[in-house]
């Protein structure tokens, strides 16, 4: 295919585009013929998650797709991350680079979608702690008004 174009500015180009060997997703296509064998415009109207960690996109026309997969990064030495605000950890030079993997095809982890994320904080064990300074404190301020009582009783009977 030959092309000659004319600018604004009245400069000329002219060039030859050659698509015989091209193709569109491994299969050969014809320039002058054009066959739409996909899907209409469609806006998404949902985003959810599989238990391989990928994206799934829901549409409006009914149809659902995969938009992204999710990688987990494994570090050598996870405790030498830098802690940022929010459970936001920061890649250091002592925690390594990281390996991006997936959770599917490395049995190191899984995705559990609509789930949520329990405290790793023991209710009862907390309860018993809080209990246990209030009564400390409680006893400390009793030692502290005793002492008090004492030293005014005391310097009552010197006078």
């Amino acid at each position: 295919m030959n092309f000659s174009l004319t600018f604004a500015d009245a400069a000329t180009a002219t060039f030859a585009l050659n698509v015989d060997n091209m193709t569109q997703f491994g299969s050969g296509f014809l320039v002058d013929y054009y066959n739409h064998n996909g899907l209409a415009s469609a806006h998404m109207r949902s985003v959810n998650f599989d238990d391989t960690g990928r994206v799934i996109g829901s549409f409006t026309d009914g149809t659902t797709r995969a938009i992204y997969k999710l990688p987990l990064a494994v570090f050598q030495n996870p405790n030498q991350l830098e802690m940022l605000n929010g459970m936001v950890f920061k890649e250091t030079s002592d925690s390594g680079s990281p390996e991006e993997i997936f959770a599917d095809t490395s049995q190191r982890a899984t995705f559990v979608p609509l789930a949520f994320e329990i405290s790793n904080v023991d209710l009862t064990t907390e309860f018993t702690r809080m209990i246990m300074v209030q009564k400390a404190y409680n006893s400390s301020a009793t030692v502290f008004r005793t002492v008090d009582e004492m030293v005014q009783t005391g310097r009552d009977l010197k006078a």
